[in-house]
């Protein structure tokens, strides 16, 4: 199994400096395709996802900045990252959300989001205060089932 721990390493060193200091103030942070046989830095996922820490970062030309974590990681993939089942502090800093019923192609709407943001924007910002709402006053309580579920696999 090949592992991403040297590709890391040159890229936190290199590039990814930049790419750190862009989370800065965000709330979800997004990557794609994670490849199949590569075992994710466990450094690195703990780096980006320590649960309310800080990130130390700087952008090109510009001094190092010290900052809050308020992002939230999300990996759009087809394969599961492969992590060590004893990396508790890792596994407990994930959530598996398995979208078990695909569009097909041919029902796909490439407009989907714009059509959802121009007539839905205001219900759509009515749910998430609600839900905010909701997680200020009741906490966020277990995970669903089928994340633990997922996780065990």
């Amino acid at each position: 199994m090949q592992t991403l721990d040297d590709f890391d390493r040159e890229i936190l060193a290199i590039t990814a400096q930049e790419d750190l200091a862009a989370l800065r103030g965000m709330r979800i942070a997004t990557t794609s395709e994670l490849d199949q046989e590569k075992q994710l830095s466990i450094a690195a996922i703990k780096r980006l996802v320590q649960g309310q820490g800080h990130i130390t970062a700087s952008a090109k030309y510009q001094k190092k900045i010290t900052f809050t974590e308020t992002h939230k990681l999300w990996f759009d993939t087809n394969h599961l990252p492969i992590i060590p089942a004893d990396e508790k502090a890792v596994w407990n800093r994930l959530a598996v959300v398995v979208f078990g019923n695909p569009v097909p192609k041919e029902k796909q709407d490439k407009q989907l989001a714009r059509t959802i943001l121009r007539e839905e924007a205001e219900g759509i910002l009515a749910w998430m205060a609600e839900g905010e709402r909701l997680r200020q006053k009741e906490g966020l309580g277990e995970a669903p089932e089928n994340f633990k579920l997922e996780k065990e696999k």
